[in-house]
């Protein structure tokens, strides 16, 4: 066999040129395809964020940020990707994960001034409005196209904080920059609904519905609002509508087994909470809609049975002590009963005055009693993650609030959470009485 030395030194050259030249072809097609890729992955974010940010402005937001979590697998540094994903979690009420997604936008370079916004809009929605009280002023001023998204965070965020009054100064700003937004009547209804005038929320949900005849929000808010006003054919007709589209959403499921139940049809119901159930046996809130069924069909010792780890679980939810209340006196448990109702009244006489307080706190914006006050009401009787925010709210004012710190060592201690019990406690226990 011939070796490469022994050739004739034309036959060398002419072969050393063409393996020189073969892996110059390799290298460059390595070097399109490695472009080419780059490209297409350019490309491909921007397409995924172009299709999120178009479900966004669809109200799908759900389905936007599936899109942008796609993109941010391809890369996870994109500013626009993090901004958008930022803005998704923001509507879906996560605002940890609007904080984080923000910090990384900003911190890929995206446009300050847009972060900046964003961020602004984050805390408002989720209640801290005092914190960001002047920056609302000057976003309001310069809302632009964006009216309708700030107007509703800022609306979000008073719901939120029981804050009516401020609620309704937005929304009368929103509608008149725009009156044909569906989702300003949309939240006026639930303004409206938060302060039992359900007649009139349901008129403002049918406004939105005829505004945006495909408002999903629009079906199921008129759904639960006919419920109240027990007009349970339609009622079910929009729970029903809205499941065909989302079958797995687990509010409108229980909403729909409850308006089953109160219009009578008990083994309908009891298919739909027992289906919910079985996907997760821990739901409170259908554990509780379970225990109603079971009090309407003359179960109250199971009834009962459900609710009472529930009660020790929930001690300040007035809907669980209530039931348990009836259930209890259905089995000549009268001195139990009596305890629960008891505190079922106090919560309802306590809960009247929030809104009066927290439209006084919006107004005497250094009021640190005020929000104290506040959060001591919406933790013992409602809700203690609005507690904690109001009671977070005065520590900003006044880190040094004695009282503020052993209200939420108190309740730290009721829940288990020892370590933030012991902070507050020992920062109550370091400031002069």
């Amino acid at each position: 066999m011939l070796k490469w030395r022994t050739l004739p030194d034309p036959l060398v050259t002419r072969m050393a040129v063409f393996a020189n030249k073969r892996s110059l072809l390799v290298l460059t097609t390595v070097l399109v395809l490695l472009a080419a890729l780059l490209f297409w992955k350019t490309l491909a974010v921007k397409y995924y964020a172009y299709r999120g940010e178009r479900l966004l402005k669809a109200r799908k937001t759900a389905e936007a940020l599936s899109w942008f979590q796609a993109g941010a697998r391809l890369a996870p540094d994109d500013p626009r990707t993090n901004f958008l994903m930022a803005r998704a979690f923001r509507r879906l009420d996560d605002y940890a994960q609007a904080l984080d997604r923000l910090r990384q936008s900003s911190e890929a370079g995206f446009a300050k001034d847009r972060v900046e916004r964003e961020l602004v809009l984050t805390y408002a929605q989720s209640g801290q409005l005092d914190r960001v009280q002047r920056e609302v002023a000057d976003l309001l001023q310069n809302a632009g196209e964006e009216t309708g998204e700030i107007c509703e965070a800022l609306v979000k965020g008073c719901l939120r904080m029981e804050r009516f009054e401020m609620a309704t100064m937005f929304l009368d700003a929103w509608q008149s920059d725009l009156p044909e937004d569906p989702m300003s009547y949309l939240y006026r209804g639930q303004l409206l609904e938060r302060r039992d005038a359900n007649t009139q929320a349901v008129e403002e949900y049918r406004k939105a519905h005829r505004y945006d005849p495909e408002l999903t929000e629009a079906w199921l808010a008129l759904a639960g609002g006919l419920a109240k006003l027990e007009q349970w054919p339609e009622a079910i007709q929009f729970y029903e509508r809205f499941l065909e589209q989302f079958s797995d959403d687990i509010p409108a499921s229980r909403g729909y087994g409850s308006c089953l139940r109160q219009h009578g049809k008990l083994a309908e119901a009891e298919q739909v909470l027992q289906r919910l159930l079985k996907a997760d046996p821990d739901d409170q809130v259908t554990q509780l809609e379970m225990a109603r069924l079971e009090v309407d069909q003359g179960k109250p010792v199971e009834a009962a049975a459900r609710l009472q780890p529930l009660a020790k679980q929930r001690p300040w939810d007035a809907e669980v002590r209530y039931v348990l209340g009836v259930a209890l006196q259905d089995t000549d448990r009268i001195d139990d009963a009596k305890a629960h109702f008891a505190f079922v009244a106090e919560a309802r006489k306590q809960m009247a005055r929030v809104p009066m307080l927290a439209d006084r706190a919006g107004q005497q914006p250094e009021n640190v009693a005020l929000r104290h006050e506040l959060g001591v009401i919406l933790i013992k009787f409602h809700d203690p993650e609005r507690g904690i925010a109001w009671l977070e709210a005065a520590l900003t004012l006044d880190p040094k609030h004695r009282p503020t710190h052993l209200a939420l060592a108190e309740h730290y201690e009721r829940v288990g959470d020892t370590s933030q019990a012991e902070k507050h406690r020992a920062l109550a226990g370091g400031i002069e009485k």
